[in-house]
């Protein structure tokens, strides 16, 4: 069993249950701040340092809204990696603009490590499910319980804004 956070999984054989979804955000360390500035626009994120997450989908696209306006941004990263860990230390050391869940970077941008890149009146609209895999419908006991206790648990911990405790 494992806990993805993707819009849809390639592989057909694996049973996924969708118990949530949450908004990916763009952050950066107050050094690259202070050193670069943040954008002003999402077009203005062409000018910066990027770091990417390659199992997103169409990482290398980021979509923003405003009421019925759309707007879509292709950026190159300075830095694209697979694990999501990798991209939050090298923001942290001040390399670039990170885009994650909320869920990853809450605990940075509350002790201040990070900044939230918000951009006036305009949100990026990526909402990523958080499927759970499994390999097979029939599932024991055990690992029925604690899906349905993940689903419950993410719930818990998206509507007290990504704090919660076990």
């Amino acid at each position: 069993m494992a806990i993805r956070t993707r819009e849809y999984e390639h592989d057909s054989t694996i049973t996924i249950r969708k118990p949530a979804s949450t908004r990916r955000i763009l952050t950066a360390s107050p050094a690259y701040v202070a050193r670069k500035g943040l954008p002003g626009t999402p077009a203005g994120l062409t000018q910066h340092n990027t770091l990417i997450y390659v199992h997103a989908n169409n990482p290398n696209e980021l979509k923003f809204s405003r009421g019925d306006e759309r707007q879509t941004v292709n950026i190159q990263g300075v830095l694209e990696s697979n694990d999501g860990q990798v991209l939050r230390a090298a923001a942290l050391n001040g390399l670039g603009i990170l885009i994650q869940p909320s869920y990853i970077v809450y605990d940075d941008i509350v002790a201040g490590r990070l900044r939230h890149c918000k951009m006036t009146g305009i949100c990026q609209d990526y909402r990523s499910a958080l499927p759970i895999r499994t390999a097979s419908i029939r599932q024991p006991k055990f690992d029925r319980s604690l899906i349905f206790w993940s689903m419950n648990f993410h719930t818990m911990v998206m509507k007290s804004g990504g704090r919660a405790s076990i």
